[in-house]
């Protein structure tokens, strides 16, 4: 599949791609462009609200264990509230990335599919070497020579088993 980050990227290429190859829709460059950002958006939401409840979960057990109990009836009823928008936040999300996928697929189903898809394959080829030039790491240094064995441990004295076989 074309990959969203490829796409956002270089929309220029894919359109002109979809353009050679007689591909009319070129809108849907930009529509998956926006799903992308709607669904990113809600990503973000879901996850600070999810923060937040598990800050709101710390706090109650902190008042609960030192008898504050009204005070974390009342946070244990706002994180209710808050976890019954992160749910509908959750279906949101679900509805968008689904609508992105499959205009995603719209764009690879035309006849730009084969054009796209190589140039897709080479650019990624191409960000590849990149990434591998710009982390060149030294070569290793040369294994060192073995050193001989400790004087001591020649002359059979210095340790108890050095020089004897028991």
């Amino acid at each position: 599949m074309l990959d969203i980050t490829f796409i956002k990227e270089n929309p220029e290429l894919v359109i002109d791609s979809m353009n050679n190859k007689g591909e009319k829709n070129v809108q849907l460059v930009q529509q998956v462009i926006d799903k992308d950002e709607q669904w990113r958006q809600l990503v973000h939401q879901v996850d600070t609200l999810r923060a937040q409840s598990n800050k709101a979960a710390k706090q109650i057990g902190a008042l609960m264990a030192s008898g504050k109990k009204e005070e974390a009836q009342a946070i244990i009823q706002e994180t209710s509230k808050s976890k019954d928008e992160v749910k509908e936040l959750e279906d949101q999300l679900n509805v968008i990335a689904e609508e992105r996928t499959s205009l995603l697929h719209r764009i690879l189903e035309g006849p730009a599919q084969t054009q796209i898809a190589l140039i897709c394959s080479a650019g990624l080829e191409l960000a590849l070497h990149r990434r591998l030039l710009r982390a060149r790491v030294p070569p290793m240094p040369p294994p060192r020579p073995r050193s001989s064995p400790p004087a001591a441990m020649r002359s059979g004295t210095g340790h108890a088993l050095a020089g004897s076989l028991y």
